[in-house]
């Protein structure tokens, strides 16, 4: 009798894509007994947020002990963690930043004054600095 394949659906829609669901894709297929695995891309409806972003739906009659390949997930979500958490920190500081830098804009505004060159590079390089540690987020 033939074994049923464990089934994990990873999302395939732009939003999830963005946040890094292709990624997950790749690698998850590139891990050692994928030939027990079968992924189904499936959407979210822009819920990604919400729902779960990786689901497993294992066969009922398998047992844990069988089951090699949840640990590999646990595996990769600590690997990952940290750099998720270093980047949320980093952005954390750097919208503190992009705030004092609205305000002063916003003063200057308000009070007929020119906002300085040197600011203006400033004020671009952290929004530049804040798009960019979005795009490294990998969850």
């Amino acid at each position: 009798m033939m074994s049923a394949k464990t089934k994990i659906y990873i999302p395939n829609e732009t939003t999830s894509n963005s946040v890094g669901s292709n990624d997950i894709n790749r690698v998850i297929s590139s891990l050692k007994g994928f030939d027990e695995v079968e992924i189904i891309r499936n959407g979210s409806w822009g819920a990604f947020w919400l729902e779960p972003f990786i689901e497993v739906e294992k066969d009922e009659n398998s047992s844990d002990d069988e089951d090699d390949f949840n640990p590999t997930l646990a595996a990769m979500e600590t690997e990952i963690k940290p750099k998720v958490l270093k980047t949320v920190s980093t952005l954390t500081k750097e919208y503190t930043k992009l705030i004092k830098y609205q305000k002063e804009k916003l003063d200057c505004v308000l009070n007929s004054q020119t906002f300085s060159i040197a600011k203006e590079k400033g004020h671009e390089k952290i929004v530049n600095d804040i798009l960019e540690n979005i795009k490294s987020l990998q969850l």
